[in-house]
């Protein structure tokens, strides 16, 4: 059986996963662009098809609520009540109040403000623009160890959506972590001292 064309509205791309390969199934509106990319589960290409013509009649019409702007879903996976919260809660990995505000924190800080990041969506991010994105953040203001909280977040909430079949691929495989020596210390930034203020207040409505 022939692959669909895209006045089908998908195209099957097959991509490794944990050692096997899968078909996913991208969906595309009329103008051609990819609305959405979600995964069969199968590597049988008859039954890859069947379940992608299951799940276009799911996808809504509107490609912002399929392909949100990277940084909004960041901090959508981030949020206290997110889907991925509470999956970690029910898996045994609860995770601190004051934990995902510092995540939500630093992603605010350090990548909303970023101007290549404005209005990337999901689906356009690559290991390319993020390595761009730390090389610039690494010579703001901002310390070490909270570009790390921030890349810490980006990394866990891409894999958790390439594992959900949000995305295609996984950009972080080759992510790599800032170095910094945490027995150094110096005067706090101005970032620092905010996200500390900021902190103090959320422990003090939690105590």
């Amino acid at each position: 059986m022939p692959r669909p064309k895209n006045e089908e509205g998908f195209r099957l791309i097959k991509r490794n996963f944990e050692g096997r390969k899968l078909f996913y199934a991208r969906f595309i509106d009329e103008e051609g662009t990819v609305i959405a990319t979600r995964s069969t589960g199968t590597d049988d290409e008859r039954k890859a098809i069947k379940k992608a013509l299951a799940i276009l009649k799911t996808i809504p019409k509107n490609p912002l609520k399929q392909d949100p702007l990277f940084v909004d879903f960041l901090l959508g996976v981030w949020a206290r009540d997110s889907e991925f919260i509470k999956l970690r809660e029910l898996d045994g990995h609860r995770l601190s109040s004051i934990y995902i505000d510092k995540i939500k924190f630093y992603i605010n800080s350090l990548l909303k403000t970023y101007e290549p990041l404005k209005k990337l969506r999901l689906s356009q991010v690559t290991p390319r623009i993020l390595d761009k994105w730390k090389l610039a953040v690494a010579q703001s203001e901002a310390s070490r160890k909270g570009i790390n909280h921030a890349l810490n977040g980006i990394r866990v909430a891409l894999r958790w959506a390439f594992t959900r079949g949000y995305i295609s691929t996984d950009p972080t495989l080759s992510f790599k972590y800032i170095s910094y020596k945490p027995q150094e210390k110096g005067a706090l930034s101005s970032l620092e001292m905010s996200q500390g203020e900021s902190l103090g207040r959320v422990h003090t409505k939690e105590n």
